[in-house]
Parts: structure tokens; C-alpha cells; sequence
């Protein structure tokens, strides 16, 4: 065991409460230079106070940190070695037996291995002190990655595993973790929320509590205040962007038509004439439990790929986030990516959609109206009430536009409806040529509100 875990263990088994008193700055030094990040944000008395009750414990190889169904009772952070997680489906195996489950398959599936420094346990604990049964069970590894030492004999009580082949965890009991550290982690440590936003998220709702696990732990969190950018059209997308609270605007830059002939023309004439502005259209405003970057994650390359949209916060907004390159393999799930792929469909033809009438009317003002969530499929975690409809319902413009006897009843402002409504017709029919876009849309009234407001 190196010098610095071997005092600290010395330091926090010692029951002589004066001599652990005298050493707390020297125990507070070790556990900063073991651990950096554990006491960040904590005042001088928060880690006296974790220093005073602070434990060190060896695990060997095999050895169970706790069971998922147990009542927490303390905060951990790795030291030496590593843990492994897993999560069990059920509490005995599908037969009923739970002999039928050897070796670590008794503890159910592995999620993911945590390294020194590495902090755990804080799932179960809530403020109100009615706190939750572990989740998953935490195995330890003993000193992973190096040889282990072959005993002669098993030894007659713990104390007597060889150090060197044990995994060491700092821990912290849940009194002093509640008093001391989880107003700080409360921020800070977003497993519950990250847990409660990939339920409530259509991809994710079907999925096990294993593989929310393991989802969740790849997560981190990250605000944006109103008007940040999120994601710019034409960088690389690199990862999958989950909302949490907040409201965000997708967009696309569009260059005119005007502008591409002023480019062309400029190469011919080498000529240095400066192409106008693109324009900006508005696709959606998407939610809490939505989310970005689900276009680009079914791509077969992700690593260059580049984004088509803009994503911009509306208004102060948390999100989380995963590299792309980690939730792609999730995709493997048929039920995941049959989700994913209708989500994305929906929203490349949507898209394609607003941005053809950006080209082909340039003049109309690409905002989205206020009601425009309550037409589009663009938002994966709005019920619609859209009704699809193809060419042949396009076709029968009068049964969408015909006037009810209370608007005939109206005089002149019938008159103003029933033009606005011819314009409308007029604008689908050049439309109705087009294949992109038209599964997206509802009726005759619905279209015209949605592009032309």
C-alpha cells in the first residue's frame, strides 16, 4: 500500500478521539491529494467534520460493498483498486433459483467499473432524510489491473486480507454526509434527476433500469443562460443534448437563391460581391425530456458529421449531455432505434419543409407561430393530434376551407379569411409537387397557419 493510504488508514482506524483531533489537517491533506474534486466547495468546518468521522476501509476481490435492496448508510469514494456496479431485474432468477446464478452473475448485470477517486452512494439519499434502498450492488474488484497474491489459506477474519490485493474506500456515514456534504451535492451529483429525465423521454421510457444506469453515469449536466448557443449550425456534432428544464429554439441558416447567384456570378466575373445575409428559419421550440442531437446519432459516422441546425436557449436552460460516440451502441436495441429513427424521419421532413418555402418565398417571414407545437411531431414529447394526410386530401382544398354559416354571418371579415385562404391555396398547390414534407402535415387550414404565419 503507498505511504499516504496506508497513513490515512492508520489515521481514521485509530479510536483515540484526541489523536484523530490532532491529525485532521494532515487527514484532510491526504484525502485532497487522494481524492482532488471530493472536498471541493466545502468550508474549513464541513471538512474538519468529514475528517472526524471518516473511515478507511480494505475490500479484497469479491468482496460486496453493498446490495441493491439495502438502506444506505454512507458515502464512498474509491482510494486504490476499482468497484464494479450491477444491477439486478429481479430479486432471484427467472426460474426461481438462485443457485442458477454463479459467480458475480449473482449480483445481476455489470454496468460500469469505477477508478480511485471515483464517488458513489449518493443515489439513495434524499432531504427529508426518508431515504431510498440502494439500486444497484457495488462489488469490489480488489487492486484491479495487477497481479492478486495467492494465499496459502483463506483468512480467519477480514482484517487479515493482504493489503495488496485489496480495493480501499474512503467512507463517509450518512449522518456526516447528509450534515456536511449533500447540500453541495445536491447540485452537483444529478444521478435521481438524470434517473427521472431519461423516464420521462419517449427513447428512453421502454428501457431497463440497468441500462438507465449506465446511460445516466455518462451523463454531466450544463446551464445555458437565455440566448446561448447550444449548438451551431455547420460545427461538428458531438454530442446527444437531453433537456431538463428550460426552452430551446431550433433554427436553420438558409441562403437565398439570390445569394447563390451572386456567388456564381462573382467566379465567373471575379468580381468580390458580397452574397446577402442567410436567412434564418425557425423549425420548433422544443422542452423539458426533448432532445438534440437525435439526427445525427443514427448517422452511420459520427465523428464527422456536422450539425444542420442551430439550437439556441429561449430562456435560462439545464441540460445534460452524452458524447454521441457513447450512445450510439445503445442504438443496437431494435425498440430504441425504430424510436429514434421515426423521431428523426419527422424531423428531416419538417425541416425540409420550412426551409424549401424558405427558398422558394424568401419575402415570408420564417417565425413560428404561437400554436405551432400543437401541429408539428417535431417535439418527440408532445402528444400530436395531427392527422396525416397525403396528395389526394391535399386535392379537395374545399372541404378544409369551407365557410360555416357563423363566419358567412361575418360580412366583410369572411370575405378577408376566404382570400387569405385562396392565397393559402395557391402557395400548396406549387407545394403539393413536392415529396418533402407532406406526411408531416394536417389539413388544408393547419398548413396555411403553419408556414405563412
Amino acid at each position: 500500500m503507498d505511504p499516504d493510504t496506508k497513513r490515512l488508514l492508520e489515521l481514521t482506524t485509530n479510536d483515540n478521539n484526541t489523536n484523530r483531533t490532532d491529525a485532521i489537517d494532515e487527514i484532510i491533506n491526504i484525502i485532497q491529494l487522494k481524492s482532488p474534486k471530493l472536498l471541493d466547495g466545502l468550508n474549513e468546518t464541513n471538512k474538519q467534520n468529514i475528517a472526524l468521522a471518516c473511515q478507511v476501509k480494505l475490500y479484497a476481490y469479491d468482496d460486496v460493498v453493498f446490495n441493491q435492496g439495502d438502506a444506505p448508510d454512507a458515502y464512498y469514494t474509491v482510494l486504490r483498486g476499482t468497484v464494479s456496479i450491477y444491477v439486478k431485474r429481479k430479486e432471484t432468477s427467472p426460474n426461481g433459483d438462485d443457485d442458477a446464478y454463479q459467480g458475480r452473475n449473482i449480483h445481476g448485470k455489470f454496468i460500469t467499473t469505477l477508478s480511485p477517486s471515483d464517488s458513489f452512494g449518493e443515489l439513495s439519499f434524499n432531504a427529508d432524510g426518508n431515504h431510498s434502498v440502494r439500486n444497484a450492488g457495488v462489488v469490489s474488484d480488489g487492486r484491479h489491473g495487477e497481479a492478486r497474491v495467492v494465499r496459502k489459506s483463506a483468512p480467519t477474519t477480514k482484517d487479515e486480507v493482504d493489503a495488496s490485493d485489496s480495493c480501499v474506500l474512503l467512507i463517509i456515514p450518512e449522518q456526516c454526509y447528509m450534515s456536511e456534504m449533500f447540500a453541495r451535492d445536491s447540485a452537483k451529483h444529478q444521478t435521481k434527476d438524470k434517473l427521472n429525465l431519461l423516464k420521462g423521454s419517449p427513447p428512453f421510457q421502454h428501457w431497463s433500469m440497468d441500462q438507465l444506469v449506465k446511460l445516466a453515469y455518462a451523463m454531466k449536466k450544463k446551464s445555458f443562460e437565455k440566448g446561448s448557443v447550444i449548438v451551431q449550425q455547420g460545427e461538428r456534432m458531438e454530442n446527444l443534448w437531453i433537456i431538463q428544464e428550460g426552452r430551446v429554439r431550433i433554427s436553420h441558416n438558409v441562403i437565398p437563391p439570390s445569394s447563390i447567384n451572386t456567388i456564381q456570378q462573382g467566379i465567373r466575373n471575379g468580381s468580390r460581391r458580397q452574397p446577402k445575409e442567410p436567412i434564418t428559419v425557425d423549425v420548433a421550440n422544443l422542452g423539458a425530456n426533448d432532445a438534440i442531437g437525435l439526427v445525427e446519432s443514427i448517422e452511420e459516422s459520427i465523428s464527422l458529421k456536422k450539425s444542420n441546425r442551430n439550437a439556441i436557449a429561449l430562456v435560462a436552460t439545464k441540460v445534460f449531455f452524452v458524447p454521441l460516440s457513447f450512445f450510439k451502441p445503445f442504438l443496437k436495441d431494435s425498440r430504441t432505434h425504430a424510436v429514434v429513427e421515426q423521431v428523426a424521419e419527422r424531423r428531416i421532413t419538417w425541416e425540409t419543409l420550412r426551409r424549401d418555402y424558405a427558398i422558394k418565398f424568401p419575402k415570408m417571414s420564417m417565425k413560428l407561430p404561437k400554436d405551432v407545437e400543437s401541429m408539428l411531431k417535431y417535439s418527440m414529447c408532445r402528444k400530436s393530434s395531427i392527422k396525416v394526410v397525403n396528395k389526394k386530401t391535399l386535392a379537395k382544398p374545399e372541404e378544409s376551407t369551407s365557410l360555416t354559416p357563423s363566419r358567412q354571418s361575418k360580412g366583410n371579415h369572411v370575405l378577408v379569411k376566404e382570400n387569405m385562404r385562396e392565397t393559402r391555396r395557391k402557395t400548396l398547390d406549387s407545394l403539393a409537387n413536392d415529396e418533402a414534407g407532406i406526411n408531416c402535415l394536417t389539413t388544408m387550414e393547419d398548413i396555411g397557419r403553419g408556414i405563412l404565419t
